[in-house]
């Protein structure tokens, strides 16, 4: 079952923020930044369950292993919210979603 996905306004700056700085350094590996964070999406949406319980109440972390990457995200009324995608190396990954 894949249930609908919507990104918070900070899911998306920090989405960008991200590939710009990627582009920078090398285009492709922007590209794939984008395509590993789109799939893992999709994986989620279809199982939800997947990623560990988040460090907030009702929230989960994927955590992607080609990238330093969390994609942090909840699940409320057969909705998926991406609520932020954190670099790992981030002190302090609560206070980012």
């Amino acid at each position: 079952m894949v249930i609908n996905t919507i990104w918070t306004e900070r899911a998306l700056s920090n989405l960008e923020t991200e590939l710009d700085y990627y582009g920078e350094i090398n285009p492709a590996l922007a590209r794939e930044l984008s395509i590993v964070i789109t799939e893992s999406i999709k994986n989620i949406s279809t199982m939800p369950g997947i990623g560990r319980p988040g460090k907030k109440v009702s929230t989960r972390e994927f955590v992607i292993s080609r990238f330093p990457y969390i994609i942090a995200y909840r699940v409320r009324s057969e909705v998926l919210e991406i609520l932020a995608i954190i670099h790992q190396n981030r002190k302090n990954i609560r206070s980012f979603y």
